[in-house]
């Protein structure tokens, strides 16, 4: 026999005339008291004891709903009405919190008059086991069933038509669920790590899969999407590492961020063409994954997409494709589908097919403007790359480190090659002609591309950058056109397989270390118009016989021609200064003519293995010296007529003991605009027009300028001091 007990406090507030809705009053049944509120339509609500005043903590999360009172424990049944106030009332909802945290009740029996379940009203409740949901309920609230631990079946009946967010989430025990026909949405965390969870039947009602709501749910191998759905949301499925079977509905417009990320077992995956946005991270680090079918009306791949998809082999791209974000393929070290992209597509983002190892060919149409940098980072057994016309840019580290790479096309439209871009593909071997209208390369562009063969970069090109070509070991050719006018420290460092190099008339600066190390050089030959050579822009070409060194040179920079194999060397008029160990270890430099501009010589100039025999001073005020210029003194010196006892009392320059004085001397600073140089086996004079050039080799015999044989020569324009030129023919 049911017994209604009434307290105190509520009779007291009924002798006072208080409304049935604002009291909070206990009713026991069947042992179990528990308490509720009349609400404005004469229904009865469960409820907790301090409701509506809970015991909030500082974050304003709930504490403790039964602060101060017993709690129902063990098997509970809520009856169907309840007495107040000499009325019966219908139990119609159970309200919020009204179970919160009752961690001793393990079964519980609602009345067939329950409709509602509100907000967290069984939240906590970590024995419960079982519960049945009247047919009748129409809404299950929010968190109504989270961390329900030992919860291991619910039965949502079909007058269900709404569940909200994180319902059932952190019901650790649970192992299956069948949403009701009606429903339209699973919502936020609504089965948030529900771990046990194998089990999930979707209504043919249902729209969206909300955010996070299957997440974690680590037991799930299989889901049957219906027809109709259209949206699954961000983190709808992350981390259900059990998964291996979905079939996604041709419904289907929209898959959120991560929606199936760390689904390590799932195995194949086709999306359908109503999906144009693959969501950022949508199948990240899904190491089981091995093929992806993409249908027509795919148009953009996410952002970390297919990232670290260990097994992926194959993909196709649909001809709707248009876009793939940065980091989208990323590690799927197994993707060998070449990597053809349709015309219309625009943009692949940085890093996207980074250390695709496996991927053996890139065809990319011209309908991109740029390539992102590190795109192909790191993809080992890229072999072929074709760029379609309309490409303008190569960014940074596209392909840096892609060793098997052979063979690229540049297009006509390319403009910029951006930093580092092919460093390390030791494979390259094709020429590297850069289209008139070329205007940037970046730095380390080809740095150590030891198969490129030669270089031919247009005029549109103002600048080389630096070591751009360092270390390019196979490079014997390099032509630069008109309109270049400056080559960066380090460009050509290294290239030890170089031999000839065209300068533009153009070229005004040579940085430091620029042909260092470049030792099957034979020949330079610098225009006028360079002024600058930096330090050791030419040092240790131990095969470079010739060098003419351009008449704009004011300073020989230090260790501009250490360990050259030059024999006779020329120094241009209007160079003043020779800085330290210019000509050190040059060990078959048996001649040097300086200049009347030469003031100072730096130190070890001449000193460690420069066999020098010759010196022809062309100042008569001896230059000064640095420390340590000669190692020896047995250099015959001729000085300008006149000028030799001045270098006798000098208390250096006094030490030679051959000093000759030449007073039929060449005047090699005749300072007039007439340009000389050598190139191709001839002698080119600029700027004497109209005046007759007379050609002679140093035993006076007047020569052809033709194919002329590698030597010294004089020429004289006109009634002008004779200059001498360094020919060197390659033929």
């Amino acid at each position: 026999m049911k017994r209604a007990i009434l307290t105190l406090a509520v009779l007291a507030m009924a002798t006072l005339g208080l409304r049935a809705q604002d009291s909070v009053f206990s009713y026991t049944h069947q042992g179990t008291t528990l308490y509720y509120i009349v609400d404005s339509t004469g229904d009865a609500a469960v409820v907790a004891p301090l409701y509506p005043n809970l015991h909030y903590n500082a974050d304003s999360t709930v504490v403790e709903t039964w602060w101060g009172y017993s709690k129902p424990q063990g098997a509970v049944t809520v009856p169907d009405s309840v007495p107040f106030l000499g009325t019966n009332h219908a139990v119609t909802k159970v309200g919020s919190n009204a179970f919160r945290r009752c961690d001793s009740v393990t079964a519980i029996t609602l009345p067939a008059s329950v409709a509602t379940l509100d907000r967290n009203c069984f939240r906590q409740c970590f024995r419960l086991a079982s519960i049945n949901i009247p047919q009748g309920v129409t809404s299950i609230g929010y968190s109504a069933f989270s961390d329900c631990i030992g919860l291991t079946s619910v039965t949502i009946p079909s007058s269900v038509t709404a569940i909200d967010e994180w319902a059932f989430c952190r019901c650790y025990s649970l192992t299956s669920v069948n949403i009701p026909e009606g429903v339209t949405e699973i919502p936020y965390r609504c089965f948030f790590y529900d771990t046990m969870l194998t089990v999930v039947n979707l209504p043919a009602s249902l729209t969206t899969i909300g955010k996070y709501s299957f997440a974690r749910c680590k037991s799930l191998q299989t889901i049957a999407f219906p027809d109709g759905l259209t949206v699954i949301d961000d983190n709808a499925f992350d981390y259900c590492s059990s998964l291996h079977s979905i079939t996604l509905p041709a419904s289907l417009d929209s898959i959120g961020i991560a929606a199936f990320g760390w689904c390590e077992s799932l195995e194949q995956i086709s999306i359908p063409g109503g999906v144009s946005t693959i969501g950022e991270w949508a199948f990240n680090h899904c190491y089981s994954l091995q093929s992806v079918t993409l249908g027509e009306g795919v148009e953009t791949i996410g952002q970390c997409a297919f990232r670290e998809c260990g097994s992926l082999t194959n993909i196709n791209y649909p001809s709707t494709l248009r876009v793939i974000g940065g980091y989208a393929f990323q590690y799927d070290t197994l993707l060998a589908t070449p990597l053809n992209l349709p015309d219309g597509f625009r943009t692949i983002g940085i890093v996207a097919f980074g250390d695709c190892n496996s991927i053996l060919s890139i065809s990319l149409p011209g309908t991109m403007d740029s390539i992102s940098p590190q795109v192909f980072w790191g993809c080992k057994g890229l072999q072929t790359v074709t760029l379609g016309e309309g490409i303008r840019k190569i960014g940074a580290n596209a392909f840096f480190k892609c060793p098997s790479l052979t063979s690229i096309n540049f297009p006509s439209s390319l403009r910029v090659i951006e930093g580092a871009a092919f460093t390390d593909d030791s494979s390259l071997a094709v020429p590297i002609n850069l289209p008139e209208g070329f205007l940037s390369l970046g730095t380390n562009a080809f740095r150590s591309c030891v198969s490129i063969p030669s270089v031919s970069l247009p005029g549109t090109v103002d600048s080389i950058p630096q070591a751009v070509f360092l270390g390019c070991t196979g490079l014997q050719t390099a032509t630069l056109g008109e309109g270049i006018r400056i080559i960066d420290n380090y460009a050509f460092y290294g290239c030890d397989h170089l031999r000839h190099v065209v300068f533009p008339s153009t070229l005004e600066e040579v940085g430091k270390m620029v042909f260092a190390w470049c030792a099957a050089l034979d020949s330079l030959f610098f225009p006028p118009s360079t002024h600058q050579l930096g330090y050791a822009a030419i040092a240790v070409c131990e095969n470079l016989k010739a060098v003419q060194l351009p008449e704009g040179l004011e300073v020989m920079d230090s260790l501009l021609l250490y360990g050259t194999g030059i024999e006779t060397l020329i120094v241009p008029p209007h160079v003043s200064r020779i800085e330290y160990a210019a000509l050190v270890r040059c060990q078959h430099l048996h001649k040097v003519e300086l200049p009347a501009a030469v003031t100072y010589l730096g130190d070890s100039l001449f000193f460690g293995g420069t066999p020098l025999d010759t010196l022809i001073l062309g100042c008569t005020v001896p230059p000064t010296l640095g420390s340590g210029v000669f190692k020896h003194y047995n250099t015959l010196l001729i000085v300008p007529c006149g000028a030799a006892e001045t270098y006798r009392q000098h208390p250096v320059w006094g030490r030679f003991a051959n000093i000759e004085e030449n007073c039929n001397a060449i005047d090699d600073a005749d300072a007039s605009a007439v340009n000389i140089y050598a190139a191709n086996g001839r002698i080119i004079v600029e700027g004497a027009e109209g005046e007759t050039v007379y050609i002679y080799d140093l035993t006076g015999r007047s020569v052809c300028n033709d194919s002329l044989p590698t030597g010294v020569y004089l020429v004289k324009v006109g009634d002008r001091p004779a200059r001498k030129v360094v020919v060197v023919n390659h033929r």
